[in-house]
């Protein structure tokens, strides 16, 4: 009886496995793409995500960044992440060669001189997973 000894050390077993997506280390999502880190030659105060995706309406795709500022002395590892959000609602693909547009930005950031991007792919079929292809990131000066 794991409770007559007066403690039950079940209780943080599943909490200690439990990890968002926006935590420095670790995500619970087996489907998930991180850039390295960038450095920028110039700092940044905004940052554009662009990408093509099949995406069927049982799937979503989740993007999130990291930013470092020229006087933070954290690891960039220990930075954790921000969720971006997309420009625009995207209609879902038609099948496996329907790639759609996809675009998020973050702005009013406080200038940075590097960054990473994480992309977290979920679904709930596994017929149907997310497809991306020409990624691209841009740092914007705004």
């Amino acid at each position: 009886d794991l409770h007559s000894s007066g403690t039950n050390s079940s209780s943080t077993v599943f909490s200690d496995m439990f990890n968002p997506s926006t935590t420095a280390e670790g995500d619970n999502n087996t489907g998930v793409y991180m850039t390295r880190k960038v450095t920028l030659e110039n700092a940044a105060s905004a940052l554009k995500v662009i990408f093509d995706a099949v995406l069927f309406s049982s799937a979503n795709i989740k993007v999130y960044y990291k930013t470092l500022q020229a006087d933070d002395t954290t690891q960039f590892e220990d930075l954790s992440w921000n969720y971006m959000s997309i420009d625009k609602t995207v209609s879902e693909s038609k099948g496996y060669t329907d790639f759609r547009e996809y675009a998020y930005e973050a702005s009013g950031l406080e200038n940075y001189i590097a960054f990473a991007i994480k992309i977290v792919m979920q679904g709930t079929k596994t017929t149907e997973v997310p497809l991306i292809r020409d990624f691209r990131a841009i740092a914007l000066a705004l």
